[in-house]
């Protein structure tokens, strides 16, 4: 699913004043993933080329410059992809600027019939940057974030509550009374439920209980099930936080710590208390977090290959 909405770049065939936004934003794409810009964007009759960029190819001996000629097709308000007659005498348009190969950076997709058509019969390498792979790009590093800032200021106010793709199977927060998933977006209150200190000082706390709610009434049931629940062992205290307050970073690692040297200083935790603070921290981590690059997703999963590294996930 698409998380950057192209269409908040202006377009390219109206004389607004910002008809060259999407160009000037594939400069700046170009300059963040290391490419050097030869030849930027500029207005008029340009030889079928928007920008021309210049790239190194790691060798087993030795790296090669590879200098690209870039054409930059901003059909989002159509939805239409870019077909092969949008994308005439390639090979000739790629020799004319000197270059060594075809880039096309598209805010849609290239068509699988420009795609053949180009693999086939283009005497030059060709490669695409489509949504998809310029998104990737994007949310791989915090530069990159800060274009979508920049370019896309409506779509990174959503990106904020947007988790990033750490699990195969997202983890929910569900109210315990409604069911409602209160990380969608972040809502409710998460209830931690302690009895009196043992008066033996075996343990600081000892934590009974943990709930998960909807502020106002669903929250207000619940205290009253937990406490019948409880009741024949005596009283039990609460403490609540907001779980939005969670998806801050800070706040995070502070309530991440603060369980941390609970634990070290003699806390105690009953088994269903414990598995839901694990919950908590596993299902708003995503939200404090980044996207996983290649790099990450490689490591990752040489990672899951050490028994006592799955055993830390569970």
């Amino acid at each position: 699913m698409a998380i950057l909405d192209f269409r908040e770049i202006p377009e390219a065939g109206k004389a607004t004043g910002l008809q060259d936004s999407f160009e000037m934003f594939a400069r700046e794409v170009f300059d963040l993933l290391g490419f050097r810009v030869v030849q930027g964007p500029s207005r008029g009759a340009d030889g079928g080329k928007d920008l021309i960029v210049e790239g190194t190819r790691l060798g087993i001996i030795e790296s090669t410059k590879v200098k690209w000629l870039v054409s930059c097709k901003h059909f989002a308000f159509s939805g239409a992809s870019v077909a092969p007659d949008h994308e005439k005498n390639v090979t000739e348009r790629v020799n004319a600027a000197g270059c060594d190969g075809f880039l096309g950076f598209y805010s849609t997709l290239p068509s699988s019939g420009l795609s053949e058509m180009l693999h086939r019969q283009a005497a030059v390498q060709v490669k695409f940057f489509d949504r998809e792979e310029i998104e990737r790009h994007l949310l791989a590093s915090p530069k990159g974030r800060a274009l979508i800032q920049r370019y896309f200021p409506i779509s990174a106010k959503k990106l904020e509550h947007t988790p990033a793709k750490l699990f195969e199977d997202p983890v929910p927060i569900l109210c315990d009374y409604c069911g409602k998933n209160l990380l969608d977006p972040p809502s409710g209150v998460w209830v931690l439920w302690h009895s009196a200190p043992d008066p033996a000082g075996q343990a600081k706390k000892s934590f009974v209980d943990v709930h998960f709610a909807c502020k106002g009434e669903c929250d207000r049931i619940l205290q009253i099930q937990v406490k019948s629940r409880h009741a024949p062992s005596g009283r039990i205290y609460d403490g609540w936080d907001d779980v939005p307050d969670m998806v801050i970073p800070t706040v995070f690692i502070s309530k991440v710590m603060a369980f941390l040297n609970g634990l070290f200083d003699g806390d105690r935790y009953e088994p269903e208390a414990f598995d839901k603070v694990k919950v908590l921290f596993l299902a708003t981590f995503p939200l404090v977090s980044r996207h996983l690059n290649d790099k990450d997703r490689e490591v990752l999963d040489r990672l899951r290959k050490i028994p006592s590294f799955m055993g830390g996930m569970g």
